[in-house]
Parts: C-alpha cells; structure tokens; sequence
C-alpha cells in the first residue's frame, strides 16, 4: 500500500496465483515473445489460456480488451518488481486520492507502459475497500505526448464535470489526451 490506499493487483494476483504468472514467462521466453508488446503477449498460447479463464462468459470485444489489458499490465508489474515510479519501462502511478474523476469514479491511479516510443495508459477507477474490482480505462499514443487542449466543448482540459468539483479542486479526465498526460504528471 501506498498513502495508506490498497493497490488495485493484490487480490487479482492471489486470485490467479504467482504459478499462474510464472508458467506465462516460461513460455513467453521459450518461444522469444516480447512481454513488452501487449498483441505478442495475449496471442500466445499460455496468455490467452489465462485470459480465456479471466473473461467472463458472452464478453464483448471491449470486455476481452479490457481483462487483456488488464492481465498484461499485472503481469509486466509482476515482471517487474510492483515499481510505483518511472524506474522502468512498466509502473504504477498512483495519483493522489480523490482529485482525479472519470465517468464519476475517481481515478486510483494508471498503469503505464512506454515501449518502442509509445506510452499506454490503463487507468484504474473507483478502488475502494468496500468494493469488489475497479473500472478501467485505456488510452494510448506515440511519445512525446503533447499538453491536452481545450475540450470540444470550449472547457480547459482536466475541468470538473462533477457538479461543485471546480470549487473543491476535482479535476475529471474525459479523453484519451487528459488521461495520457496523467503519465508524466
């Protein structure tokens, strides 16, 4: 835990088991997958058996996307010692508690891939110890990332949707750029 708040893989990593994790880097690295690149990883055999169990029955494309990108940031997490900072190529990002708003959940903080001069972003919304799971949400694009503009509807990027947010410092993120600029903030 960081500032006191769960992280969103704790109870997803004991429910899949670190064996599970580890049968994945075996045969990703016997068959010289790039862990790194998220379509490499979920076609191969051993990831896409994981994710087949993970995915909920009658799942849309957008659900399978979504526990594909979730299972990919958990693994390279894993891989990569849990880092809560920009010391590797896959981190946490934990934001601070409750400033940040998406479809009316705060924003926990982001996984963040930067790999081959793109940055992915997987948002994790509405943690809290009462709930079972979170929502997510993904962005991605090449780097370097450019400062998000005004919204289309005239609004300066990171303005609060939430109704009196402006007054009590919320900020909302509604687009794939707010989110992205959230990674090097």
């Amino acid at each position: 835990m960081t500032d006191g708040r769960q992280l969103p893989w704790t109870e997803l990593v004991e429910a899949l088991g670190e064996e599970r994790l580890r049968d994945v880097r075996t045969g990703l690295e016997a068959d010289g997958v790039n862990e790194l690149d998220r379509d490499a990883f979920l076609l191969h055999r051993s990831a896409g058996a994981l994710l087949r169990e993970l995915v909920p029955e009658g799942g849309d494309p957008e659900v399978v996307n979504g526990y594909g990108a979730l299972l990919h940031m958990i693994y390279l997490m894993w891989r990569h010692d849990w880092p809560l900072q920009h010391a590797s190529p896959v981190y946490y990002r934990q934001l601070p508690p409750r400033v940040y708003w998406a479809d009316n959940e705060p924003i926990d903080g982001l996984f963040v891939l930067e790999n081959r001069g793109r940055v992915q972003a997987l948002a994790v919304l509405g943690l809290n110890e009462l709930r079972t799971g979170f929502t997510t949400m993904a962005a991605e694009a090449p780097l370097p990332l450019e400062a998000p503009e005004s919204r289309d509807d005239g609004t300066d990027a990171f303005a609060s949707m939430l109704p009196g947010g402006d007054r009590a410092g919320l900020k909302s993120v509604v687009n794939a750029s707010e989110l992205l600029w959230l990674t090097h903030g």
